[in-house]
């Protein structure tokens, strides 16, 4: 059977219809949002279909639960925080899949909860 290669390309390999390189398809949620209120100030991209609002509380925020998401559980997020003005903080993140949330939490380096910052947030859901 002969060889079809259907698509080569930067960072991309396709042979008979199937990704060769090991890249798994995703859709990608990121956003710059504030530890002290939920908001997002910039979105940056969003193609997971649903929408994201974040609350804050506890030393931390959250999506709650995205119904939208519910039963996708190849989930990678990465959080950093964002500080103009002051020391870097310690953010961490992660994601529950029943019921389908994400947690951001950022503490200083006395390991009390800081919500006076900003962070930069990135969620996959790979297909």
């Amino acid at each position: 059977m002969p060889l079809n290669v259907d698509k080569i390309s930067t960072g991309s390999l396709s042979v008979n219809g199937t990704d060769i390189t090991g890249n798994a398809p995703y859709k990608v949620y990121t956003a710059l949002v504030l530890m002290g209120s939920g908001a997002v100030v910039t979105l940056f991209e969003n193609t997971l279909g649903v929408a994201i609002t974040w609350t804050s509380g506890g030393g931390e925020i959250s999506t709650g639960t995205v119904s939208g998401l519910i039963g996708q559980n190849n989930v990678y997020v990465q959080v950093s925080s964002s500080t103009p003005s002051s020391v870097p903080k310690i953010v961490s993140g992660n994601f529950t899949p029943s019921p389908w949330r994400v947690v951001i939490q950022q503490i200083d380096n006395a390991g009390i909860p800081d919500l006076t910052q900003q962070v930069f947030v990135e969620i996959r859901v790979y297909e």
